[in-house]
């Protein structure tokens, strides 16, 4: 094949993109303009889950790329989000990872901001026994913090700095729309949290998250309990677009017998140690009518929602 060099100025061993060139994971350059295009661009960026702010005051932090972020639910029921500096001298706002608060009031002077992020506090704005003050003609209306657009699907919440990012369930195409929606088709409730932290370049992670290959050889309880076997109805797809991706699969479409001989045929030991008292924790109830077990669902280009028999997921790659 010829190689080739793309816009960005990376050369390409192979043009069908087979082979990737190392410093697309560490070149700085690349990363500066995936930060502009990507994640401050025309995209949808996963927040969080409505789930995780369930009442009026609730507040979450995150980040989209590397910019921080709070969402938050305000009095009235509404969802917003802001980028988390302060509009005077970029102090961070908002220091707890989450918590309910009646307003948003920096640290560091005291600028106080809505929900929605607007100004509506200065403290000494007219100075003190007539000396200083802001000018006669500042407007907190135009200090405000800086803004994202939100949308909602099937309560997961997304934001973008774009004013021309499609309508989500543009965004999302049809494949999103049908399975996340049937994933996410009814009201949950949040168990808890769990945080990993890798070094790595984010595009490392979304990657894992496409790779059937390893499920079952890495993850030795999918194959030891049925969840995940390369012996099991399966597949992979892809929106039309190539930004999100779904892995799926069906337990219960292969044998235990069948799964065993395919895996030792080719040098792969099962954990025969790896037992349960109890099996019923592993049997899944079906919970759609096709059946599907596992859908594994990258949404580009931060969030993962997972189905795993009747366990229910959701990551966020920062």
């Amino acid at each position: 094949m010829n190689s080739g060099k793309s816009g960005a100025g990376v050369d390409w061993e192979r043009n069908d993109y087979s082979r990737l060139p190392f410093g697309l994971y560490h070149d700085p350059g690349i990363y500066r303009t995936e930060q502009e295009k990507i994640f401050r661009g025309p995209v949808w960026s996963v927040l969080g889950l409505e789930a995780e702010i369930p009442e009026p005051g609730d507040y979450r932090v995150t980040h989209i790329g590397d910019v921080p972020v709070v969402f938050n639910r305000d009095p009235g029921g509404g969802i917003n989000a802001f980028v988390n500096r302060c509009a005077h001298r970029g102090a961070e706002i908002v220091r707890e990872p989450y918590g309910n608060v009646q307003d948003f009031t920096c640290i560091y002077h005291a600028w106080c901001y809505t929900h929605r992020g607007d100004l509506v506090g200065v403290p000494f704005v007219k100075g003190v026994q007539g000396k200083g003050g802001m000018p006669a003609d500042f407007d907190m209306g135009s200090h405000g913090l800086r803004k994202l657009r939100i949308a909602t699907f099937n309560g997961l919440i997304f934001g973008t700095f774009s004013a021309d990012t499609e309508p989500i369930e543009q965004y999302l195409g049809s494949m999103l729309v049908e399975n996340v929606g049937e994933i996410l088709g009814r009201p949950i409730r949040l168990l808890g949290y769990q945080r990993q932290r890798i070094y790595a370049n984010w595009k490392m992670y979304m990657e894992n998250v496409r790779d059937a290959y390893h499920a079952s050889l890495l993850h030795e309880f999918n194959r030891t309990f049925g969840l995940s076997r390369l012996t099991q109805t399966s597949g992979g797809y892809m929106d039309e677009r190539h930004r999100h991706a779904m892995l799926f699969q069906y337990k219960g479409s292969d044998g235990d017998t069948e799964a065993k001989k395919a895996y030792k045929d080719d040098r792969v030991q099962r954990s025969e140690y790896m037992t349960l008292n109890d099996s019923s924790l592993v049997q899944a109830v079906k919970e759609n009518k096709s059946g599907v077990s596992t859908r594994i669902i990258s949404i580009f280009p931060n969030g993962v929602v997972h189905q795993i028999a009747n366990c229910l997921g959701m990551r966020r790659v920062r």
